[in-house]
């Protein structure tokens, strides 16, 4: 299952989709398995649609960094938000050095996420504003979003670095589960394109960027159609909205609750 939905979502998606029917997901599982009954379960509670990514090893990391953006277009002050968020990553600068990133290895892919950042509220050329459609357009962009990725990775590296006291008991080889230094781990799982992300990375990130994330899980473990939703709250407004994902199988993508 796992790698057929890999598969599936690497051939069909684009680096983020246009939101398209939660229904579409229902031809990636068998008719009668318990996957179908979790969608049934997401839609009777309101959620509708999907922005599928591709399926990479960075459908974390990239899900993560539209929906992040994405928050910028209904913020009622956007010049200031967009100032806040600006501030927050020159706050990373000292905390990326500690963590031994020179500013020639992280600043380019830095300055690319910026500039998505500032066109939420500076006029373009055309002297339009960043939207939904110009949004999806850079995350089609490879380029742009590999830059936008992978500056993320680092972010979510030097989180675990700061923290590593407290992570080093959950950080282990997904696939031996035998532990990992922070060092290795970090190395290994997160400083490297296409590798997938777990619970550590997402902690880490969401923790860093100070957001609130809710993943959704369709992933079968369980005979019961309700769905588990994984909860971690970090924005400082009580009223920040969540950053809202569908977790399946080795994959991520983005859950909304509106109509595509």
């Amino acid at each position: 299952m796992l790698n057929s939905i890999n598969d599936t979502t690497s051939q069909r998606a684009l680096m983020a989709s246009e939101l398209t029917p939660l229904s579409v997901l229902r031809e990636d599982f068998d008719r009668e398995s318990v996957f179908q009954k979790q969608l049934d379960f997401l839609q009777k509670n309101g959620f509708s649609s999907v922005r599928r990514v591709r399926g990479d090893g960075d459908c974390f990391y990239r899900s993560f960094a539209f929906s992040f953006l994405e928050q910028l277009i209904d913020e009622p002050d956007r010049e200031f938000a967009v100032m806040r968020r600006l501030s927050l990553l020159d706050g990373f600068e000292p905390s990326l050095k500690s963590a031994g990133f020179d500013k020639d290895t992280y600043q380019d892919f830095k300055e690319e996420f910026e500039e998505c950042i500032k066109a939420f509220a500076q006029p373009d050329h055309t002297g339009r504003v960043m939207n939904l459609q110009s949004l999806v357009q850079v995350f089609q962009d490879e380029m742009k979003s590999h830059a936008i990725v992978f500056y993320l990775r680092l972010i979510t590296s030097m989180k675990i670095y700061e923290d590593q006291e407290n992570m080093a008991p959950f950080l282990m080889n997904p696939e031996t589960f035998d532990p990992m230094s922070p060092t290795s781990f970090r190395r290994r799982q997160i400083e490297v394109m296409g590798v997938e992300a777990d619970e550590p990375q997402i902690i880490a990130l969401t923790n860093a960027m100070k957001v609130n994330v809710e993943v959704a899980y369709v992933d079968g473990h369980t005979t019961s159609d309700i769905v588990k939703f994984v909860r971690i709250h970090n924005a400082q407004d009580e009223n920040s909205r969540s950053i809202m994902l569908l977790y399946r199988p080795g994959h991520y993508d983005v859950l909304n609750r509106g109509k595509p």
